[in-house]
């Protein structure tokens, strides 16, 4: 055998080992090409039904929230008012509830806590100690 024979084998196996190594490499660049087009394609759906969601919450006309103190405060009212119009104490307990929600008020509006409530030691919760 010649030196360049030799020379020739060397680089045969040398091509055949890279060529083998390119296509392993290809090979799994393949595999991972399809294992990122799959989360691609589930990507874009969510992104589409995200986007679907955001249309249809914007075709609808929002409803304005009621406020929840002001709903507590209407059933306070109608709680009194129903209570002053059953009671059969008469003229007398009216203006005594009436007087009490007045003083109540005035208090709330200077931030104290009206004449007769009594604020408990840790919790704030308070007790009336004058009878309605």
């Amino acid at each position: 055998m010649d030196v360049t024979q030799i020379k020739d084998r060397a680089k045969n196996r040398m091509n055949e080992s890279r060529l083998d190594k390119a296509s392993t490499d290809n090979e799994r660049l393949r595999a991972e090409n399809q294992v990122l087009r799959g989360e691609l394609d589930r990507a874009g759906k969510d992104r589409r039904r995200f986007l679907d969601a955001l249309e249809r919450a914007q075709a609808t006309p929002r409803q304005p929230k009621k406020h929840r103190v002001r709903r507590v405060m209407t059933l306070a009212l109608a709680a009194g008012g129903a209570y002053v119009a059953g009671t059969k104490a008469g003229r007398e307990r009216y203006e005594q509830i009436r007087s009490w929600w007045d003083r109540a008020r005035e208090r709330g509006r200077e931030g104290t806590a009206p004449e007769g409530l009594d604020q408990g030691p840790a919790t704030g919760r308070g007790e009336i100690t004058t009878p309605l």
